[in-house]
Parts: C-alpha cells; structure tokens; sequence
C-alpha cells in the first residue's frame, strides 16, 4: 500500500514514513536533477522500489528496481533473433 497521497485539495508535503502528500500530475519542473531520494528502499510484492520527490513542487513518484541479471522477454527475443541469425 502506497504512503503517498495524490491530490491538489491539499499542499505537498512529507512525513515519511507515514506518509506523503503529492500533487497528482508532475510539472515541468519534475526532471531528475529536481528530484531528491525521500527514504530507504522498500519491498511490496516483491518489488524494491523507492520514493523520488520533486524539491520545487513536491510531485512523488516510485523508482523501482529490477534486477539486470534477469533479462525482459523482449531482450530475449532479440537474443534468440541474432542467434538464429548467426546460425544461417
């Protein structure tokens, strides 16, 4: 269960870990070199992930991890294409 509550009813603000309260959209203002790490890494469902805050308007989004050690079914593919390519 997500600690972050998006709404534009009240001002951004943090107090993790109990919660955080975001603004739903992002602006123009949330690029990377805007957003600061709030907290340690978490686990839900089996999924690490972090939370990321905009320092200018507070807009929070979750960073997930995925390990590069396991490959995406389309990373798959493209190797079992070069693969047959080579073979022919």
């Amino acid at each position: 269960m997500s600690i972050v509550e998006y709404t534009d009813r009240k001002s951004a603000r943090i107090q993790y870990p109990r919660r955080i309260v975001s603004p739903l959209r992002s602006s123009p203002c949330c690029v990377e070199q805007n957003r600061e790490r709030v907290g340690g890494t978490e686990v839900e469902d089996g999924e690490t992930f972090f939370y990321k805050r905009c320092r200018v308007c507070g807009h929070t989004v979750r960073y997930f991890f995925r390990p590069r050690t396991k490959a995406t079914r389309l990373e798959i593919e493209s190797m079992r294409e070069r693969a047959r390519a080579t073979l022919h």
